[in-house]
C-alpha cells in the first residue's frame, strides 16, 4: 500500500479546525538563519501543525496494523519527496541545496534485520529506497531501476557511502533559476551550476549554513575533493549535466514558457495539481 499525503505542505493554513490553534506562532523558536517575521512564525506554526496531523494519522495505520496481526509481517517506511525552506536564507519551499530543502525524515519499521531504535547515518537519497525494500523481499531489482540496494551497508556489513548526490535538473513552478548539482557528505555541502562552482558549507562548523566558501582560498582542497565528487556521481548515473532543454526533450515532458509544468486549478480547494503529460500519452 502507498499512501502520498500533501501535508506538510503549503497552503501551511489548510487544517482541520481542532489542529489550528495547537502551536501558538509567539512562542516557536526560529532557526537562526530565518528572518523573525510575523509571517514567518505563522507559516511555522501551520508547519508544525501539519505534522503532527500527520503523525497521529499515521499512528491510526500502524495501530490498524496491530489490531490485525499484520504489524509483524509488514515493513513501514515513512519519508518525503522534499522539504521546505519555510523562509531560511530568505526563501520558501523546495529544489535548493540547502539542508531545509533536501534533508528529510526516514523512517523504517521492518521485523527482521532491522533492531529497533537503531539510527543509521549512511547517506540515503530516494532513489534508493526501492532497490532496497525489493531486496528485503527477496525480488532482485531490475537492472534498468536507478538507485543503489544499501542493505549490506545497513547492517554494517560493507562501507557506506561517502555522500548522496542532489540536483536540479529542469527547474519549475516557483523555483525557476539555473540547474544545479550538488554532493552532500557528512561534512560539507558542495554545489555547482552551469556557471560553475557555487555553494560550500561545511555544516559541522557552520549548520545553518551560513557562510559560503566556495571562493574562500583556506578551503581550496576541500573544494576540490567535492569537485571530484560531485564528478564521479555525474559520471556513475550517466548525466552530461546538459541545460534544461536536453532533459525534457530526452523524457518527452512538455513545459510552458519558464520550464513551467502546466497547472489547473481545482475550484474547490484551489489547490494547485499538475497536468504535465508526456507526448506520447497524449
Amino acid at each position: 500500500m502507498f499512501l502520498s499525503w500533501s501535508p506538510p505542505h503549503n497552503p501551511y493554513h489548510q487544517l482541520p479546525a481542532r489542529w489550528a490553534e495547537v502551536y501558538d506562532p509567539a512562542h516557536l523558536t526560529l532557526s537562526a538563519n530565518t528572518a523573525d517575521t510575523e509571517q514567518h512564525r505563522l507559516d511555522l506554526a501551520g508547519y508544525y501543525a501539519h505534522i503532527s496531523a500527520l503523525d497521529e494519522n499515521l499512528g491510526r495505520l500502524l495501530d490498524g496494523l496491530e489490531e490485525r496481526g499484520l504489524a509483524e509481517n509488514t515493513i513501514v517506511v515513512f519519508t518525503s519527496d522534499h522539504g521546505d525552506m519555510l523562509g531560511a536564507h530568505g526563501v520558501y519551499r523546495k529544489q535548493l541545496p540547502w539542508d531545509e530543502s533536501t534533508s528529510v525524515p526516514l523512517l523504517v519499521r521492518c521485523p527482521e534485520g532491522l533492531p529497533q531504535g537503531q539510527i543509521c547515518t549512511t547517506p540515503f537519497s530516494t532513489e534508493d529506497t526501492a532497490p532496497t525494500l525489493l531486496s528485503w523481499l527477496r525480488i532482485e531489482p531490475p537492472e534498468t531501476m536507478q538507485g543503489r540496494d544499501l542493505t549490506a551497508v545497513i547492517k554494517g556489513h560493507e562501507a557506506a557511502p561517502t555522500s548522496s548526490v542532489l540536483m536540479s535538473i529542469a527547474p519549475f513552478s516557483e523555483t525557476r533559476g539555473s540547474a544545479w548539482r550538488a554532493v552532500r557528505t557528512a561534512s560539507h555541502t558542495f554545489a555547482r551550476d552551469k556557471s560553475g562552482p557555487w555553494l560550500l558549507y561545511d555544516n559541522l562548523a557552520d549548520p545553518d549554513q551560513f557562510v559560503n566558501l566556495v571562493d574562500d582560498p583556506a578551503v581550496a582542497t576541500i573544494r576540490a575533493d567535492l569537485e571530484t565528487e560531485l564528478q564521479g556521481w555525474l559520471e556513475q548515473i550517466d548525466d552530461p549535466f546538459e541545460g534544461a532543454e536536453y532533459y525534457l526533450k530526452q523524457y518527452g515532458y512538455e513545459v510552458e514558457a519558464g520550464q513551467s509544468a502546466p497547472y489547473t486549478y481545482d475550484p474547490v480547494t484551489e489547490l494547485q495539481i499538475t497536468s504535465a503529460r508526456r507526448r506520447d500519452e497524449l
